[in-house]
């Protein structure tokens, strides 16, 4: 029987192949190290790219001044890359254009690109020591829902004992409430711009506010009367019933406030229709004068049902002037106490001009109002605030009927909530054209 035996030369060949293939997993366990570094190093990039970009951004929308503040956004984006996120190189640039595609931005954006080096394994074997990885992130101003700003002027007393703000004598809600009571009733709040809530769903919602906040429930009402004492003069009402201690009114009448004309020459109810429904084109902000318009404007209280359920903005005024502002309105506009608003260095009042037949209006902030019902002849049911007025307002002639109020049932009213604006959430700041941005990612 023949045996078959190898040839010696054959033994120990597998050798060199565990050799060759111990290196290839080696050198592709280091590939590894590299890639997978390389995976996390970009993600640093990216959030350091991001991070500098929301940073900047929130410079440039709280930005009230003409020039782009490019030092402080510069300083903003460093700390956010650099200190905050281990970025190694940074450039940024402000794309001084508002940017077509992407909806509803405004002033531009801050772009910023980040860069992260770190050292390499495998790559080493080929002269790179240093392996780095780059990431841009741009970031801009958008409105914080409902671009509008309402043209009513609401009047800034000053603070008193119990007044829930340091520079106004206005009561505010917290804006989760809002948004909880909100919810129990819309498929989603805020709603899609153009969509309004149903009769059911605002009144539903107007109750509901109301059972909660009926003591910060304010009222405007389209009204020949002022604030004072019905029971002395029938043509003045009470706009002060917590009769509480504190200087604050829930009502406003008559010279109690005012219409606005919010872009300057000529005015009318058709663009007071077309403010409240579609928004002003105007640059708006604090230490402006507008114009007032006069007269009790009817129709607009159907354009304000346009805005029930939804976060819009009043201009609030500290001083009102009976003609083009003067010296001593400057003067009393920027006192250092409250209602008083200084100018800061550098910074100069605008005056948007109208008939120089209607009084000036001093605007030092944009606060955040939810309208909930209004009120107009023929609507059905009540409003709760306005019910409420009427109460408050009983007729002096007929001090034992509950039923008679100094307020008509036919007078027209829109009555809603003054939102705390820090409780509208992070990312949220007053900015120069119209009051108040979020600040959002763009690319």
């Amino acid at each position: 029987m023949k045996k078959i035996i190898g040839h010696k030369l054959e033994h120990g060949q597998i050798i060199p192949v565990l050799a060759v293939g111990t290196f290839l997993l080696a050198a592709m366990a280091v590939l590894l190290l590299d890639v997978g570094a390389m995976l996390v190093y970009r993600r640093s990039a990216q959030n350091a790219a991001d991070a500098g970009a929301l940073a900047g951004a929130r410079i440039l929308c709280s930005n009230q001044d003409p020039d782009l503040p490019s030092q402080a956004i510069g300083d903003e984006i460093l700390h956010y890359t650099e200190v905050e996120n281990h970025a190694t190189l940074v450039e940024w640039y402000f794309t001084d254009e508002n940017i077509g595609d992407t909806v509803g931005l405004r002033k531009g954006e801050i772009v910023v690109t980040a860069e992260v080096e770190h050292e390499s394994f495998f790559a080493k074997i080929f002269g790179d020591d240093i392996l780095s990885a780059k990431a841009t992130a741009g970031a801009g101003c958008f409105p914080y829902q409902a671009d509008i700003v309402l043209p009513i002027a609401w009047s800034c007393r000053p603070p008193a004992a119990g007044s829930a703000s340091e520079d106004c004598d206005i009561i505010k809600v917290d804006y989760a409430t809002v948004e909880e009571i909100a919810n129990n009733h819309l498929p989603r709040f805020p709603l899609l711009p153009g969509v309004d809530p149903t009769d059911a769903q605002a009144r539903a919602i107007s109750e509901d506010m109301f059972a909660v906040y009926q003591d910060r429930t304010y009222i405007v009402m389209e009204s020949d009367k002022v604030c004072g004492d019905p029971t002395v003069d029938p043509n003045t009402i009470n706009c002060d019933w917590l009769d509480d201690g504190v200087s604050r009114n829930q009502l406003e009448s008559g010279g109690n406030r005012g219409w606005l004309n919010l872009e300057g020459g000529p005015s009318s109810a058709n663009h007071l229709r077309e403010w409240i429904e579609h928004g002003a084109s105007s640059i708006i902000q604090p230490h402006t004068w507008l114009n007032g318009i006069p007269g009790n404007k009817a129709s607009v209280y159907t354009s304000l049902n346009t805005r029930l359920d939804e976060i819009v903005w009043v201009p609030v005024f500290n001083v009102i002037c009976g003609e083009y502002p003067t010296n001593a309105c400057y003067d009393a506009a920027h006192e250092s106490t409250p209602p008083g608003l200084p100018l800061d260095p550098g910074q100069q009042c605008n005056v948007v001009q109208g008939s120089t037949d209607n009084f000036y209006y001093h605007i030092i902030t944009f606060a955040p109002f939810m309208p909930t019902c209004v009120q107009k002849p023929g609507n059905g049911e009540e409003c709760p605030g306005f019910a409420l007025a009427q109460l408050n307002n009983p007729d002096p002639q007929h001090p034992d009927d509950p039923t008679k109020s100094t307020i008509p049932d036919n007078t027209l009213t829109f009555e809603g909530y003054f939102v705390d604006p820090e409780t509208l959430g992070e990312g949220v700041s007053y900015g120069a054209d119209l009051g108040i941005y979020t600040v959002s990612l763009t690319r």
